[in-house]
């Protein structure tokens, strides 16, 4: 059995004592010209408060059967009763509605989903093969109270007034794999496959005019792949390592923003945001013993991670041409050091090949209010950096 009780208050002043002097010099007017209501006591120009509770209790059962000593069979279902509610109110120029009042919002869900899952596994002396099938869920939720700003995108995809909340959404995934050792144990390869299968997809709906976004349920989508990892020691004190996956992850239907045959919301055949196809690792570890008591060691690692795509694609809500496309990456570090009684000192130095490629992030700032050009932020990883570490364990 399981029982789980959370709450969750949210409380968020933005205290700007320079707004109204910024937007006279960039638009001509203050901010109650502008918005229509003036700052809130303290220079806050936007004040918004939520709270939340969520509710869940549920069962488990699992059953195995041994077929043989090597074959065994294993199923589980859980049934839950899960309850959402919130209530949500914003105040303030970047917080008002149309009518220049202030914003308030609630809401509430009640879901009984059943997630079963069955499993088949079969072991030998050296490795294990097996397959699941198993049914995921996520909980829906409430959404965030949007200023007055965004009213107008909002209401071009459909929306009057706050965002709704959103609703539970659920997944099937399917997966074998096989573990198998080699070589009297000095080598290990691990190999899966997998599909899941992706509906009622809680997905971000951006709002460009804004800056904003608010969540909705919206399309279906696919994710199948492969991944690989492998381990050699090819002798008592030097190991080799890696591991590579690939991942197809894209949408399956096409959603068009309500009332609307030009607007969409998903493409099928888009790529999920942010989801790379390609990565890899490799790595190399050495270990001996220096001045007879001292367990030293050197390492190296390298990490390759594939292109992304940033926003939906052109026709679609939310596509920003500019930072659509993400570049791969990579990362090479190294580290060596020793360890005795406990303490462990090294040294290291994390992207030696200093690769300065902005992946991470890339943001596109344009709030939309006044800019006349897009604000791009690229985000890279950290630059070539080297150090010491010293560890105590005890």
């Amino acid at each position: 059995m399981f029982y789980q009780h959370d709450k969750e208050t949210y409380d968020e002043a933005e205290i700007e004592p320079q707004v109204d002097q910024l937007w006279v010099a960039v638009t001509g007017r203050t901010i109650q010209q502008a918005f229509g209501v003036p700052l809130l006591p303290g220079f806050v120009s936007y004040h918004d408060g939520r709270a939340s509770t969520e509710k869940e209790i549920a069962g488990f059962a699992e059953a195995s059967f041994n077929i043989t000593e090597q074959l065994k069979v294993t199923g589980g279902v859980r049934a839950s009763k899960a309850e959402f509610n919130f209530s949500e109110f914003s105040e303030g120029p970047f917080g008002v509605g149309g009518n220049l009042l202030p914003v308030t919002s609630a809401g509430s869900s009640v879901d009984h989903p059943l997630t079963p899952k069955a499993n088949i596994s079969y072991t030998t002396d050296t490795g294990l093969y097996y397959a699941t099938a198993a049914k995921g869920y996520r909980i829906g939720g409430a959404n965030a109270v949007l200023p007055n700003i965004c009213a107008a995108q909002l209401a071009s995809l459909g929306v009057s007034g706050t965002a709704p909340p959103y609703s539970s959404d659920s997944v099937w995934s399917y997966e074998v794999g096989a573990k198998q050792r080699f070589a009297e144990n000095r080598a290990e390869l691990q190999a899966s496959a997998f599909k899941i299968d992706w509906q009622g997809i809680q997905g971000v709906i951006p709002l460009n005019t804004c800056a904003l976004s608010y969540t909705g349920n919206f399309g279906k989508a696919t994710s199948r792949g492969f991944d690989l990892q492998g381990q050699f020691r090819l002798t008592q004190d030097f190991t080799l390592e890696g591991s590579m996956s690939y991942t197809d992850a894209h949408y399956t239907e096409t959603v068009s923003v309500p009332n609307s045959t030009t607007q969409l919301l998903a493409k099928s055949g888009d790529p999920l945001l942010n989801t790379p196809k390609w990565q890899g690792h490799a790595g190399a570890q050495y270990n001996w013993m220096m001045f007879g008591s001292y367990d030293a060691y050197a390492r190296a690692d390298f990490k390759y991670i594939g292109g992304v795509k940033r926003t939906y694609s052109s026709g679609v809500n939310g596509f920003i041409g500019l930072i659509r496309d993400g570049s791969s990456y990579t990362n090479t570090s190294m580290r060596a050091g020793v360890r005795k009684d406990g303490i462990d000192v090294s040294v290291f130095i994390d992207n030696l090949t200093n690769d300065e490629t902005p992946v991470f992030s890339t943001v596109n700032n344009n709030g939309g209010f006044a800019a006349t050009a897009p604000a791009i932020r690229n985000l890279s990883q950290k630059p070539r950096t080297g150090g010491m570490t010293v560890t105590y364990h005890y």
